[in-house]
């Protein structure tokens, strides 16, 4: 505890009910000390009513060692992984607090019974937010290639800047070692970062670099950008040879998590009702479900296909 900080005895923190259609977001107190512990609090909102502002934090979590503290509150404490630790350290503002959705902390893992009602609603919960901040990590190697990139990219946007081809070339070297960081191999980027017009990704105590600067990083340095970055691309693909992703994640989140961009699918919360976005149609019901194993989710969601008259796509 570098801060010296005096800490009571502290319980982990107990999540009480979520009402339905209502979401978590977590408060970060100001600290202008990089070494103070993390206080926040946690309430809940209701999205589809609330004009509360916040942002969204879209991260790897990492491996599953749990052993940083978030303190909410006097007496109660989450452990918290270090990749979370170093995201909101780094989003920690020094004089204001700072409304945060992060979902290792904001929707109750331990419950699969409330993932099953919050998976849904993310694909409100990133497009809702005032910033999607990215965060690619505190290492030395991510900050220094965002900071490189982000001293290029005025060049890099102008077509006729007179770039030479040996800037090009290290240019494409800084773009192909971002791209390979891990969060960029993670599957649910595409929800949580696309339908956002405002994304803003981090690396380190202060490298820093927006969505729009990075896509035209990547169009300068290879013109077919669109293979690149689209569902088979670079930014989007899956490394099935590393360590595992995510933790507390179920492979049957692959298809939850895809259902961010598509208009044509309706999510199931339960047996009955599903949860349909912004009013759409559609004609493919999704049931989330962590009682089922994954086999059962991929077998279902094929049987939907069949029955919404999508075999030719599911053949694809």
């Amino acid at each position: 505890m570098a801060s010296g900080e005096d800490v009571g005895p502290v319980g982990p923190y107990q999540y009480s009910s979520l009402p339905l259609n209502h979401i978590r977001l977590l408060q970060l107190e100001p600290s202008s000390d990089p070494s103070s512990l993390l206080r926040c609090t946690l309430s809940d909102f209701d999205l589809q009513s609330s004009d509360i502002p916040y942002d969204a934090l879209s991260y790897v979590w990492g491996p599953p060692v749990f052993d940083h503290d978030l303190y909410l509150g006097d007496k109660a404490q989450l452990k918290i992984t270090p990749s979370l630790h170093g995201a909101l350290k780094r989003l920690r503002r020094d004089s204001q607090p700072r409304r945060i959705w992060a979902d290792a902390v904001c929707i109750n893992q331990a419950s699969d019974e409330e993932k099953r009602v919050q998976i849904p609603l993310m694909r409100s919960v990133y497009p809702g937010a005032d910033t999607v901040f990215v965060w690619l990590g505190g290492s030395d190697q991510a900050a220094s290639a965002l900071h490189r990139l982000g001293l290029r990219v005025r060049r890099l946007a102008v077509p006729d800047s007179g770039l030479q081809e040996s800037e090009i070339v290290l240019a494409r070297e800084i773009v192909d070692e971002i791209l390979r960081l891990p969060w960029f191999k993670r599957r649910w980027v595409i929800q949580e970062v696309v339908l956002n017009a405002n994304v803003l990704f981090c690396a380190g105590t202060a490298a820093e670099l927006n969505w729009t600067k990075l896509g035209t990083s990547v169009t300068r340095c290879y013109p077919d950008a669109v293979s690149r970055l689209g569902y088979d691309g670079t930014m989007v693909h899956e490394s099935h040879s590393g360590p595992q992703e995510e933790v507390n994640r179920a492979d049957g989140d692959r298809i939850y998590a895809l259902t961010g961009l598509a208009n044509d699918v309706s999510i199931r919360t339960d047996n009955d009702a599903p949860f349909v976005p912004h009013g759409q149609q559609s004609q493919i019901a999704l049931r989330v479900s962590y009682d089922q194993s994954t086999e059962s989710a991929y077998i279902k969601f094929a049987e939907d296909l069949i029955s919404s008259g999508r075999v030719p796509w599911l053949l694809e």
